[in-house]
């Protein structure tokens, strides 16, 4: 599931910019009354930055394929 997400990601140029990565921190800090700089320092120490914009794009890319989806009604034969 996750190469498949991938795949659809690389080849309709779904990236996680900065200022995305950024703002996601922003909101992780305040759902846990924390300060967006300690988090952000946190993530970096431990090496985590990669993997937040790695679930990031695949949570983009998830809704990326529901914006575009094409719900094709069918008729039930009797």
């Amino acid at each position: 599931e996750m190469l498949i997400l991938a795949e659809i990601a690389d080849k309709e140029n779904i990236d996680i910019s900065d200022e995305e990565l950024n703002e996601e921190i922003k909101k992780i800090a305040e759902m846990g009354a924390q300060d967006p700089e300690d988090l952000k320092r946190f993530y970096e120490e431990r090496n985590l930055m990669g993997y937040l914009r790695v679930r990031m794009r695949e949570q983009k890319t998830l809704n990326y394929i529901l914006e575009n989806a094409k719900i094709k009604e069918t008729e039930k034969g009797s």
